[in-house]
């Protein structure tokens, strides 16, 4: 006869797949909470919102970022009036039809609600490690920027989404059978043309993981010893991909999913090319300047990994001016300036090479991709954004969840207290945030409690 015991119970239970559940649960609720509550169009939805009804529209167009998200947003779109989703008492035709502010927001909303399993996913592919792909999407949860992000018609979540899961599929397949492994790179590869498709700058990833490839390739080779340090199956597996694979999975496959991507879009502008398009689009961006003459909330990339200037994407006083609702694209300050303190540290990994092969391993891929998401803005002259620090970001936590892991399994008490102390201030610092990120309405006392420094309004 079986005996159930509470020791049984702990190993059969499936805690990994409920507690990424709940994660899940946790993550689309504050999505979808209140997404109605500002019957307008916020930040950029003035752009990508309408360019997402001229798509259903067949009205021409010009963007100047490659149109996926916007294909994205419309497809959410075609769904709210198919399903008729959305309160038929909040509506606005500042898209150009009548619609609720839902049926624009909420399928942003639920792809952003999927971050936080991706991240869990690609931190599993890393380290075959469930307290560690666990903690990285809990982290991903409580985090600010990403959960404004996905609460309007914006495309930076898209553009992450996917560049993630080009990673992930790319791992996968570097550590999976021969059978699925030309799978699993072409699956990455399609993704990495995706996340290009939404933004240029979702390159990023892409240029991150094949960096990382050409870095283990050379190391190996110019040492002659071929999985000498090897600890993570990627890497051992990265040693041993043929040279011709990196330009048909690394370049082919990315760039006909970018230029296919193109199609709907051209058919409807024909006056230009595909190639006059991506010219079109450089010189957008180049006859953009920079600073607070261009827009008052312009920030240098320099300043991003300290949460200097946040972005105010909606302000509104109201009861003359006794209740303030305002929404900042504004990260969680603790785990932002945690993450940047970890990604630094993690960085003197490289120095422990031999004596921690695995640590080594993970400081070298999060490190490549950490420098591939953010130091390419330093020759960006246009005007820059904190957000986009995202994809830098959530190569940053991963480096936090590393050493936040280790200290929770460590055998010294004091380190399982340090852990648990500033996974628990963390938590605190989000709830304390939430207001301005859910637009939740706050006194002006509130408000300002909330602005610790001048640069944040």
């Amino acid at each position: 006869m079986l005996q159930f015991t509470p020791t049984t119970f702990r190993s059969r239970f499936p805690w990994f797949s409920c507690g990424l559940l709940l994660l899940w649960i946790i993550a689309l609720g504050l999505r979808f909470w209140g997404l109605n509550r500002f019957n307008t169009l916020v930040f950029d939805e003035v752009y990508f919102a309408k360019f997402a009804q001229n798509y259903l529209d067949k009205t021409q167009l010009f963007d100047a970022h490659p149109p996926l998200g916007k294909y994205l947003i419309a497809v959410g779109m075609g769904l709210a009036d198919r399903l008729s989703l959305g309160d038929s008492s909040v509506t606005n035709d500042l898209t150009g039809s009548l619609r609720s502010p839902l049926s624009y927001r909420w399928f942003n909303a639920f792809t952003g609600s999927l971050i936080p399993l991706v991240v869990a996913w690609l931190s599993y592919q890393l380290t075959q490690r469930k307290s560690y792909a666990f903690l990285s999407a809990g982290l991903m949860t409580i985090e600010g920027l990403f959960l404004v992000e996905s609460r309007y018609a914006l495309i930076n979540i898209y553009l992450v989404l996917f560049g993630l899961l080009g990673q992930g599929f790319g791992l996968w397949g570097l550590q999976t059978t021969p059978r699925w492994r030309t799978l699993g790179l072409i699956l990455s590869g399609i993704s990495f043309g995706l996340s290009a498709a939404v933004k240029w700058n979702g390159l990023g990833f892409w240029l991150g993981f094949w960096g990382v490839i050409l870095v283990i390739k050379l190391w190996e080779k110019w040492e002659n010893r071929e999985g000498a340090i090897a600890n993570l199956s990627w890497y051992d597996r990265a040693t041993k991909l043929r040279l011709w694979t990196i330009p048909l999975y690394g370049l082919i496959v990315p760039y006909v999913t970018y230029a296919l991507v193109w199609i709907p879009h051209l058919n409807l502008n024909p006056d230009y090319s595909f190639w006059q398009m991506q010219g079109e689009i450089i010189g957008y961006h180049n006859r953009i300047g920079g600073g607070e003459e261009v827009h008052p909330y312009c920030s240098s990339w320099l300043s991003w990994p300290f949460l200097i200037r946040p972005v105010a994407y909606y302000y509104q006083a109201v009861n003359d001016g006794q209740v303030i609702f305002d929404v900042h694209a504004f990260g969680n300050p603790l785990l932002w300036w945690s993450s940047t303190v970890a990604i630094a540290l993690l960085s003197l990994c490289f120095l422990q090479r031999y004596s921690s092969p695995t640590l080594f391993n993970l400081s070298l891929y999060l490190g490549i991709n950490y420098i591939t998401n953010w130091l390419p803005w330093s020759i960006v002259s246009r005007c820059l954004f904190l957000y986009h620090y995202m994809g830098a970001l959530i190569f940053a936590i991963l480096a936090l969840s590393v050493i936040l892991e280790r200290w929770l399994y460590h055998s010294r008490r004091k380190f399982r207290i340090l852990a648990i102390g500033i996974l628990g201030v963390m938590a605190i610092a989000f709830l304390f945030w939430l207001p301005i990120y859910l637009g939740l309405p706050l006194s002006p006392q509130g408000f300002r409690l909330r602005m610790w420094f001048n640069t944040w309004i």
